[in-house]
């Protein structure tokens, strides 16, 4: 039967690696450190890589991922153990979901575009919601969707051209 991987899992693995990691001598870690510290601290290779996984989602969030899947130059013990701590916190007690909605100034060629709402915890899944919708508008098939929640706005692009803008207004408290 296979193991169910859950925060309760996954955040004690973090916190485990970032007390391996802690212990070394040198005050410098690159990503095989961070990758046998997983390993050997989790229970089983699926529970190492669900850790991973973790790491991995949040460090993007901020991000900074691209040091753990090729190679970079080696990072600060502290800030990595930091990085883990955080991550472990942030498996255990993930966003609440805000509610979102989503006006459109235009995508592509239609200007009448009814507004969205959603619940999303982030910037990277209300992206994913965004572009879902908008997709239902554009011909093109290859466009990025980018959200700015700092600025509340987004816009659409397709090849060079911005193909839509929206502004984006927060519903409840959320986070």
């Amino acid at each position: 039967m296979a193991t169910v991987i859950t925060a309760n899992i996954t955040a004690p693995v973090l916190r485990a690696a970032a007390d391996r990691l802690a212990e070394l001598p040198h005050p410098r870690v690159i990503r095989t450190d961070v990758h046998h510290a997983l390993y050997n601290s989790a229970p089983a290779y699926d529970v190492a890589q669900a850790a991973l996984d973790a790491l991995t989602t949040y460090l993007q969030k901020l991000g900074g991922a691209d040091w753990l899947n090729r190679f970079a130059f080696p990072r600060g013990r502290d800030q990595v153990v930091a990085e883990l701590r955080a991550a472990a916190d942030a498996t255990e007690h993930p966003p609440r979901p805000s509610q979102y909605r989503i006006t459109y100034e235009r995508i592509g060629r239609h200007h009448n575009v009814p507004p969205l709402s959603v619940a999303a915890a982030g910037s990277g899944q209300l992206t994913t919601l965004i572009e879902v919708d908008a997709r239902k508008y554009l011909l093109s098939p290859w466009f990025e969707v980018h959200v700015d929640l700092a600025a509340m706005n987004g816009w659409i692009i397709s090849g060079l051209h911005v193909s839509g803008r929206f502004a984006i207004e927060v519903l409840d408290g959320g986070q």
